[in-house]
């Protein structure tokens, strides 16, 4: 074979792949010029960035024709999301193939899956650009951040779309197909709410659910250990239906039956009492207390005198933070939920009618509950060797607990003196309910009526139709006397949230590992991959390059030379069309 023969040979796809050539000796050179090794290894910083921003992923915006024009962080995010899986899949064959990714063979199951090389390269970026990006938002905020952000997270992997706060509904999010989901992540497990809220989506519904008027629930539990990014360990996922079928089952069976609990004479035949009891609406429930209390405390913080010294002992201290940021005092205190009992007064029975115990009592609580998780091991509060400089961090929390006691007592006098509360109290007085609640071991008589009330509230409810069972939600404690000193939460433990079997039929979903040291560990595998494919482009360029030179010098008479750089050629050839983006 002559040199025109050969030439035209390697260059008869010239438009084809020229350019794809060009740019690999373009890199090849790079690497020599700054005499980089043979095979460079990929770290977390080549791993592409996506901005995380819960709003610019949960924006679906649409055109007037209704066509969704996502932001560019979600579009971004989702371009990479959609090589995982398969189109269309579940929730959790998509956690299922997350998984599979993080076995010991993950990298390898996409390479001989994949289609081409291209295919699998695209999958492989976009799994690391998964575990990278759900990495970020967990880690990098706080708890209450971690879980707005993970929700617009799982609604861009589910093709879904966040639902914004306060429009009626308890969904977090919505799938692609439009399942309302309530999603909990924790970091230790139990799965609850409030009960107005809940009933209010099964009698009302904001979206179709396969189940009729149903809410699913996602919940996450996070096992991690270390700080920021050195954080390592799972966040394991579980799934179940509260449906209007099995709710009164599952309430009976959580950690707060009273709140499922029905009049006696309801339950014999007879009418509700929802509507013969005076409206509640000027009375509202705890969460609805905790936004009052939180602003009256604030609207008066200023009459509080932050000390000095907490600016010592923590230079960028907020006092907005420390009563109702994500470790806050309120969070902490559980208010809402009716928390640490112990503050209130003795007759305490639901924070609407309650006034707080002693101030002493408050003030403790906050120092050792609050404070001094937060700082007590700080060098700058352990250096506060003098008694006075600690004293006047202590007396700046005494005087926060006396804002906070005295606007609760105001709050609860308002509300606990109207003519409405005082009504309703008259008429709830009247109410035989059927107790639900269990009482010692050892009390088995009792014990034995209470197991009787239960399978009569079940045969009751169960024995309705749909309007039947609406109505008998109306007339729940939770609903009747909720907001004006009842139970307004209901709530599963983890036991009772990851039951496989009736009433819950909890399904496990699989985990996803989070943690730098994970991705670190993936990237190496990965690139070993990724090495071996953009490395073999690499020797058969240098190969073609070898053989033309020898058989340019050597007078053009060494044929298998010529063979040997045609072979490389079309080695090139083959590699770098696998490489392109496919049409």
């Amino acid at each position: 074979m002559n040199i025109d023969a050969l030439v035209e040979s390697f260059y008869s796809k010239k438009d084809e792949t020229e350019s794809i050539v060009a740019e690999v000796l373009k890199l090849l050179l790079t690497e020599q010029d700054v005499k980089m090794p043979p095979k460079a290894r990929f770290d977390w910083s080549m791993i592409p960035d996506i901005p995380v921003s819960e709003i610019g992923w949960s924006d679906v915006s649409t055109t007037e024709e209704g066509v969704d024009i996502p932001s560019e962080q979600r579009a971004l995010l989702q371009q990479y999301l959609d090589n995982i899986g398969s189109p269309g899949a579940s929730f959790e064959q998509q956690i299922k193939s997350l998984e599979e990714f993080y076995g010991p063979a993950g990298p390898k199951m996409v390479m001989e899956q994949a289609s081409s090389n291209a295919e699998a390269i695209s999958q492989l970026i976009s799994y690391l650009v998964f575990y990278k990006t759900l990495t970020k938002v967990v880690t990098n905020f706080n708890a209450a951040s971690a879980g707005f952000s993970f929700e617009s997270f799982l609604a861009v992997l589910l093709d879904g779309q966040q639902v914004p706060a306060n429009t009626g509904t308890i969904a977090d999010f919505i799938t692609g197909d439009g399942v309302p989901i309530s999603l909990k992540l924790y970091t230790k497990l139990h799965v609850g709410g409030s009960w107005r809220d809940l009933v209010g989506d099964l009698i009302d519904p904001k979206f179709s659910h396969p189940k009729g008027r149903a809410m699913r629930y996602i919940s996450g539990i996070k096992i991690l250990s270390g700080e920021g990014l050195d954080q390592k360990g799972e966040i394991k996922l579980y799934q179940f239906d509260i449906t209007l079928d099995n709710i009164v089952d599952m309430m009976l069976a959580s950690m707060h039956p009273d709140i499922v609990k029905m009049p006696a004479s309801m339950i014999a035949g007879g009418e509700g009492i929802a509507d013969k009891i005076p409206s509640a609406d000027r009375v509202p429930p705890n969460e609805e207390l905790e936004r009052i209390l939180i602003d009256a405390v604030g609207d008066n913080i200023d009459e509080i005198t932050v000390s000095p010294v907490m600016a010592e002992i923590d230079p960028n201290f907020s006092i907005d933070n420390f009563v109702n940021g994500p470790d806050g005092i309120f969070k902490v205190m559980q208010y809402a939920n009716g928390g640490h009992k112990e503050l209130f007064a003795k007759n305490w029975n639901g924070l609407a009618y309650t006034k707080m115990g002693s101030v002493s009592k408050l003030q403790q609580f906050i120092f050792d509950e609050v404070f001094m998780p937060k700082y007590g091991e700080a060098s700058a509060w352990q250096g506060l060797r003098s008694n006075a400089a600690r004293q006047r961090a202590v007396a700046f929390i005494k005087d926060l607990a006396k804002s906070i006691k005295s606007n609760h007592d105001a709050m609860v006098e308002s509300f606990g003196s109207s003519e409405v509360a005082k009504a309703r109290a008259d008429a709830l007085k009247n109410v035989d309910w059927t107790s639900v609640k269990f009482g010692k071991k050892a009390e088995e008589e009792y014990n034995a009526q209470i197991s009787a009330n239960h399978d009569a509230i079940r045969d009751y409810y169960n024995g309705l139709d749909e309007a039947g069972k609406i109505e008998a939600l109306k007339n729940t404690y939770g609903m009747v006397v909720g907001g004006a000193g009842g139970i307004t939460q209901w709530d599963l433990n983890d036991k009772q949230a990851t039951n496989p079997d009736y009433p819950v039929n909890a399904e496990y979903l699989g985990e996803l590992r989070i943690g730098g040291a994970y991705v670190e560990a993936m990237l190496t595998q990965v690139s070993d991959i990724l090495n071996q494919e953009i490395f073999s482009v690499f020797t058969s360029l240098k190969s073609l390059s070898d053989n033309l030179n020898g058989f340019f010098a050597g007078g053009l008479a060494d044929n298998s030379k010529a063979m040997t750089a045609i072979e490389s050629a079309q080695d090139i050839e083959e590699k770098t069309s696998e490489l392109k983006s496919e049409k």
